[in-house]
């Protein structure tokens, strides 16, 4: 992985997904320091976001930043549920061969985030 930060891309639109919610009323954003995982999720992670969806048939998600090689919020972990479940990482690899384009990854998160909070 010859440049990891090149990935933060998909935490900052991981953060204007949680602003979006926020601000539109869809669901509580509150960030945490601590989240119940029913298995402790693949990758290191920085810091988490409890999103609860103010829809009930929607499911609690989990946004976290996670490392990728040395670089901490590069990616995003995704969880849903109390206690959570790991659901996914984004970008699911990082290395240099696996790289298609942010476009790939930016498209996987924005049909994730707003499907679990509004259905």
């Amino acid at each position: 992985m010859s440049d990891p930060t090149k990935w933060r891309i998909v935490g900052a639109r991981a953060d204007s997904w949680l602003t979006a919610l926020d601000k539109t009323e869809l669901a509580a954003v509150e960030a945490t320091g601590h989240v119940d995982w029913r298995l402790p999720p693949k990758t290191v992670l920085s810091r988490c976001t409890c999103v609860t969806p103010y829809v009930s048939t929607a499911l609690p998600l989990i946004v976290a930043r996670s490392r990728l090689g040395t670089v901490d919020d590069a990616g995003v972990t995704l969880g849903v549920g109390h206690p959570a479940v790991c659901v996914g990482w984004i970008p699911d690899c990082g290395c240099d061969a696996c790289d298609s384009g942010s476009q790939d990854v930016l498209d996987e998160l924005d049909r994730y985030i707003p499907w679990r909070c509004v259905r």
